[in-house]
């Protein structure tokens, strides 16, 4: 589980093999999380 899924992030798309660092890969996770969601984890108005 990553770190931002703990907080309520979900993922949204995973782009593989996305940036090339020397001789590896590195993948992304696109990650997104709802006004409405966002707002209840901070207790926000």
């Amino acid at each position: 589980m990553l770190v931002y899924e703990i907080v309520g992030f979900k993922i949204e798309e995973l782009k593989e093999n996305h940036r090339k660092i020397g001789d590896s890969y590195w993948n992304l996770y696109d990650m997104g999380i709802t006004k409405e969601e966002w707002k209840m984890i901070t207790n926000r108005n």
